[in-house]
């Protein structure tokens, strides 16, 4: 599992060990993004 962040809770993003990416929702919990990713980075 990997996660990364940005200024606010919004930014967070949980890669799982299958690839897939999730946010948060607005009830505070995790939602998938339809998304896979091999790695997820931040920028600066």
């Amino acid at each position: 599992m990997q996660l990364v962040g940005g200024n606010f809770v919004d930014g967070m993003r949980v890669r799982d060990a299958d690839g897939a990416v999730w946010r948060r929702n607005s009830s505070g919990g995790w939602q998938e993004t339809g998304i896979l990713a091999s790695f997820l980075a931040t920028q600066q």
